[in-house]
């Protein structure tokens, strides 16, 4: 009778250990990715890439569920800082890759793109200083521009050349069926990307329209530490596009020429505070530049 007590015991011990060190090793596992969004295999410039079926799980449901506190760090991007370098180096548009080195000349032709028609309500998300939709009412004067930034220093100099809200752009702050145009120019992946075609979805008209111009990833989505950005998988995001109804007018792969990037990285690499911030940025990165041209479907 006693040797069956002493059994009893060591198999409740048995289990209880077994349980406990699983726990322990999900929660390390978890602590783990949280704090790197799993650091699998490293590629150029701090690429973190997602491998297997079940580590993309993981990291997916990271992003979705810990972008609260992981986007926006001030450490990696100090917007109060930065704003005044680019300007300060004659930079009002900041997206890394242009379509010709000039930059009004790159607004207007992503306006020839758009074709916005005359009086069209156009939302710029992460506006920065406002220059493109400053340029676009240029050639426009109808046109209805709003701005959403994140950046104080960004929006007090925006808030001179376009309507801009001061606000986190997952939730935008217009009715639902309002909007004609939305764009995202090297902007969507600092925010969640579900949550943020959903919200646009809500407000954009039947028929309108969403921009995306943006570095997108054959195979693994990407996240680069260096800047707090992630460049999403493009079959992952065509997916989603489906699901939310969305119509693919254009998709344009840009050709990555270095020469459409040197302006930006050029400044990036020769500037103390920028590089003290991000390290330096290559020019050779697992990513390809795209655009995406999308509609509404009702």
């Amino acid at each position: 009778m006693l040797g069956l007590i002493i059994i009893i015991i060591l198999v409740i011990v048995f289990i209880f250990m077994f349980f406990y060190t699983n726990n322990e090793e999900k929660k390390q596992l978890n602590d783990c990715v949280i704090d790197n969004y799993i650091d699998l295999k490293k590629n150029l410039n701090n690429y973190d890439i997602e491998t297997s079926k079940d580590e993309k799980q993981v990291t997916d449901c990271v992003i979705d569920n810990c972008i609260e506190f992981k986007k926006y760090d001030k450490n990696v991007n100090n917007y109060d800082i930065e704003t005044g370098e680019y300007i300060k180096h004659g930079i009002k548009v900041f997206q890394n890759y242009l379509l010709c080195d000039d930059e009004k000349q790159h607004v207007e032709l992503i306006y020839d793109i758009l074709k916005p028609k005359s009086g069209s309500t156009i939302v710029d998300m992460g506006c920065g200083v406002g220059e493109v939709g400053y340029q676009f009412k240029k050639i426009d004067p109808t046109l209805k521009i709003i701005g959403i930034t994140n950046s104080q220093s960004q929006y007090e100099i925006a808030k001179d050349k376009i309507k801009v809200f001061l606000k986190d752009y997952h939730y935008i702050p217009l009715k639902s069926n309002t909007v004609d145009i939305v764009t995202f120019m090297e902007s969507i992946g600092y925010g969640n990307l579900r949550q943020l075609v959903k919200e646009v979805y809500r407000v954009l008209k039947p028929g309108g329209i969403l921009f995306i111009k943006d570095f997108f990833s054959h195979g693994y989505t990407l996240h680069n530490k260096n800047w707090d950005y992630t460049f999403n998988y493009i079959g992952e995001f065509k997916n989603l596009i489906k699901e939310f109804k969305f119509k693919i007018l254009q998709e344009i792969e840009l050709p990555d020429n270095s020469v459409n990037k040197r302006k930006y990285s050029n400044f990036v690499n020769s500037n103390d505070i920028m590089v003290k911030h991000h390290g330096y940025l290559s020019e050779n990165t697992p990513t390809y530049p795209c655009i995406f041209v999308l509609e509404k479907n009702f």
